[in-house]
């Protein structure tokens, strides 16, 4: 998807009504792409009028599998009267994605989807009034010689997971700082939690025999073929073990979320507002309830996510029905992430790169909530944080007993965003 030097406005329509919603299918994960290390750079494209194109009342989010959260059938009332407020002449909204776009040149990248979510309302037009900008950070370490059986290298690829992601994403950030400009948003669908260190190894572990053999050795295990209910349960919790410590205690990763949190604080003090998705790792921690795991303090958590961020988790609309139907929490969701809010994540349709398909994963769902914002931003370019933070969970519908996953609910159109007579 080439979007350097695009820009687009809002597409206007009317309120979606329930007769319009369409049924798609449910994907249990989101669609991951590889990762690889590559030095920093931004870039500008433009995004347009952030006109809102009507009150689409659902975002369900998708994160990973959740569990058995509790969940209640929910009615999403129609609008109340009034019209869309937004309009063409209101200012200028930035947004600036911290992203992995490595070798966009020769496939698709997670950037680059999560960019055609955040545009999936806009078209091509002129007299741009959002900005888009991109800051590359580039994820993937590698697993470190585990499958060679160097001595050491489990703690290596740990070390690399939280200590490197945090250094990178701090250098991203300094960028942000050192670039100047206007204040904005600040979007990333990225994460670096002990479960996501955790659960590519694991289940590694599980599918490669012999991968399974250098895991338990670096653990200090006597090697087996992880077929009992047993085996995998003391190779997951000493897994964790292991990787709560490297991420609680070791000077590298201290150091590196110390000069993180120091950036992020700066760039709230000037007023950017940081929206990051919760992650996808419901599959293991439903594994780790029914092996009966005992699962570390911030263990979901996403490491990128300061105090000041606003965390999005995903929901699932299982029918895509704008009202009426059983909403929930998605497959992929992370319980116990600190989730402010939640946007559908679950089948999104998106066009990258000319080909159509559909995407789950907090990744998608994090950019509604990100959409939002800039509406609000362009409303009153001096609300703060929390303004937007209260504004979002007082408009979200609630799913009693899924607060863990979803925190205040499914996002919903802010009131301020409509016009009272």
């Amino acid at each position: 998807m080439r979007v350097s030097g695009h820009s687009f406005s809002r597409k206007h329509s009317p309120p979606r009504l329930p007769s319009e919603a369409t049924s798609v299918p449910q994907n249990d994960r989101e669609q991951h792409l590889g990762e690889a290390a590559v030095p920093n750079e931004t870039s500008s494209i433009g995004l347009g009028a952030a006109v809102l194109s009507g009150l689409s009342l659902l975002g369900v989010a998708c994160t990973a599998n959740p569990g058995s959260a509790a969940v209640t059938e929910i009615h999403v009332e129609a609008p109340p009267e009034g019209e869309i407020c937004l309009r063409q002449d209101l200012p200028t909204a930035r947004v600036i994605v911290v992203d992995d776009y490595w070798k966009a040149d020769e496939h698709t990248t997670h950037g680059e989807i999560v960019e055609a979510e955040l545009s999936r309302d806009f078209q091509v037009g002129e007299n741009a009034d959002i900005t888009m900008e991109r800051q590359v950070v580039s994820l993937y370490g590698g697993e470190h010689g585990i499958d060679e059986g160097r001595p050491g290298s489990l703690e290596s690829y740990l070390r690399e997971h939280f200590a490197g992601r945090m250094s990178r994403d701090a250098d991203a950030m300094q960028n942000i700082l050192e670039g100047g400009g206007p204040r904005g948003v600040i979007h990333q669908s990225q994460g670096a939690s002990q479960s996501r260190a955790v659960d590519p190894i694991y289940y590694r572990a599980l599918r490669e025999d012999a991968f399974g053999v250098k895991l338990q050795e670096q653990l200090g295990m006597e090697p087996t073929n992880l077929d009992s209910r047993l085996e995998k349960a003391e190779l997951l919790q000493r897994l964790l073990q292991t990787a709560d410590h490297i991420f609680s205690q070791d000077e590298a990763v201290l150091q590196a979320r110390q000069r993180l949190r120091g950036l992020q604080d700066q760039l709230h003090e000037r007023g950017f507002i940081h929206v990051i998705s919760a992650g996808n790792q419901g599959y293991l921690y439903r594994d780790m309830v029914e092996l009966g795991v005992e699962i570390p303090t911030n263990f979901f958590t996403n490491d990128f996510a300061s105090e000041h961020s606003i965390i999005v988790g995903a929901a699932d609309n299982q029918s895509k029905e704008v009202r009426g139907e059983s909403l929930g929490v998605a497959n992929l969701a992370n319980p116990n992430s600190g989730a402010h809010i939640a946007a559908d994540g679950v089948d999104r349709p998106l066009t990258v790169d000319g080909n159509f398909g559909h995407h789950s994963g907090s990744s998608y769902a994090a950019p509604q909530v990100s959409n939002e914002i800039l509406d609000m931003l362009r409303m009153d370019t001096d609300i703060t944080r929390d303004e937007v933070l209260q504004q979002l969970q007082r408009a979200a519908t609630p799913v009693p007993g899924a607060e863990s996953f979803l925190g205040a609910g499914i996002l919903a159109h802010p009131d301020m965003l409509l016009c009272r007579h």
